[in-house]
């Protein structure tokens, strides 16, 4: 049973395989709201374009946007294989949580229990992984993750090589996600700590240079980015992407994040404590200083900050931040593990009942809300091909009207196109950047562009199925 605890080959191949039998049999089912910009921007902007403006939503994300290109020129419409990037990347990041929280703990079995929590956080990883249009929260964790565990390496070293692979992750990690400016301050807090941890000497001067060079790239991507057409950081305007300072937005945010982070790995530390418990072992909390706390609070609030003061939630807002709580879980688990705890023996079958049930109630809550996707992404594809059924050769410049009676919460429709990427899919769809529309309710008035032709579509479901009938009105 120790061999099992200390073996990091076993361990990563827990967590993958856990991981790929959960997501595996539901992703890649169609496409969402964002995933048609996406990839309409990819297959038809140059990459000159894509590099240097925020061509496909209001977000500056060079890096992504080169992997949806990639995406386009590879793969075509197939949601399929864009979706297994998106689930090996989100392993790929578990992974580097493993590593992180073992140089930092120097614990295998802490290691296991900080990555296995984090791939049981929702709904952070049911947006990840379902909806491709996050790959930008999961490219930029993996480079700054990346960057910390190299940083680490580069504490106790002081090597160029290390110090070179961390500006470029850095940089990675910056021109993934707006986000990723907040890891020059994250690597700074490491440095702290690893010092005050009084593990080894660090190099002070060299760590100096190297967190002000990254701070001369952030700078770079946010000159850039004010010239890529990107939505502005702004207060209290409605609307767009706004930051409201309130203290009732702010503690509401707190409260909300806090749960899904670090209140479900507290629900999962009790279940392996109640574990150990049963198993014999004394529950002990010796090895966790206080630096480590603060460690990981901190380190939640760098990661965390632009997203807090948002005047919205989102679901993907806690991807990159459950790293810190993540830690904190492997550090607490590794006081539970200590040598010298003398023989168990009491029935390990029911010891592990604990951290089963943990973990079957959570896997049911990120299954059970993966099927939403899958039931949006089956609708917008149902949709378009109706759509073509009754348009097969639109004329350049038409302009599609589609019109419902209610929301259709069984098909989850129009929630798979909301208001702003339908003209996208429609673009997708036929390969043609002329086309334009709107979804819209029967009642509801809206403006045709002059010379335009009008294409006016009925959203219906007949016997439960989804039924698109042309109306009146239209132009041939």
């Amino acid at each position: 049973m120790d061999a099992i605890r200390q073996s990091a080959k076993l361990h990563l191949l827990t967590l993958a395989a856990f991981t790929t039998a959960v997501f595996l049999p539901m992703i890649g089912k169609g496409f969402i709201h964002d995933d048609f910009v996406h990839l309409f921007s990819a297959s038809h902007d140059s990459i000159a374009r894509g590099l240097t403006s925020a061509v496909d939503g209001p977000f500056y994300a060079p890096v992504t946007w080169l992997t949806f290109w990639f995406d386009w020129h590879t793969w075509g419409v197939n949601p399929f294989p864009m979706a297994v990037e998106n689930l090996l990347l989100h392993i790929l990041n578990m992974f580097l949580i493993y590593a992180f929280t073992e140089r930092l703990w120097g614990s295998r079995v802490g290691a296991f229990w900080a990555a296995f929590g984090f791939g049981l956080l929702l709904p952070a990883n049911t947006w990840a992984v379902m909806w491709i249009s996050t790959r930008a929260h999961l490219l930029t964790t993996t480079f700054y993750v990346g960057a910390l565990c190299v940083m680490h390496r580069f504490l106790r070293t002081g090597k160029f090589a290390t110090a070179a692979a961390v500006l470029v992750l850095g940089f990675a990690a910056i021109f993934s996600k707006e986000s990723g400016v907040t890891l020059p301050a994250a690597l700074a807090l490491l440095a702290v700590y690893v010092k005050r941890s009084g593990q080894e000497t660090i190099p002070v001067v060299k760590a100096t240079v190297l967190i002000g060079v990254l701070l001369g790239v952030v700078t770079l991507y946010l000159a850039l980015r004010g010239r890529s057409e990107a939505v502005p950081f702004s207060i209290h305007v409605v609307g767009t992407y706004s930051y409201s300072l309130s203290v009732r937005n702010l503690w509401s945010n707190f409260l909300e994040y806090f749960w899904r982070t670090y209140g479900m790995l507290i629900i999962l530390g009790g279940a392996v404590a109640f574990s150990r418990y049963l198993n014999g072992a004394r529950i002990r909390f010796n090895l966790v200083t206080r630096h480590d706390v603060a460690f990981s609070i901190l380190l939640y609030a760098i990661m965390m900050a632009p997203f807090m003061p948002l005047a919205f939630r989102s679901g993907i807002y806690t991807y990159m931040a459950a790293v810190a709580s993540a830690i904190l879980l492997g550090a607490v688990v590794r006081s539970f593990y200590q040598p010298a705890e003398g023989e168990l023996t009491r029935p390990r079958a029911i010891s592990m009942l604990p951290i089963l049930l943990v973990i079957a109630t959570f896997t049911a809550f990120i299954v059970g809300q993966s099927q939403k996707w899958i039931v949006t992404a089956k609708t917008t594809i149902e949709v378009l091909k109706q759509i073509s059924a009754q348009v097969a050769s639109p004329e350049p410049k038409t302009y599609f009207v589609l019109r419902y009676a209610s929301p259709d919460r069984e098909h989850r429709f129009p929630g798979g196109f909301e208001s702003w990427a339908f003209p996208s899919a429609v673009r997708l769809y036929y390969d043609d950047p002329s086309l334009d529309g709107a979804i819209v309710l029967n009642d509801a008035s809206h403006t045709t562009p002059e010379g335009s032709p009008e294409v006016n579509l009925l959203y219906t479901t007949e016997l439960g199925k989804i039924k698109i009938i042309q109306a009146s009105g239209s132009v041939p």
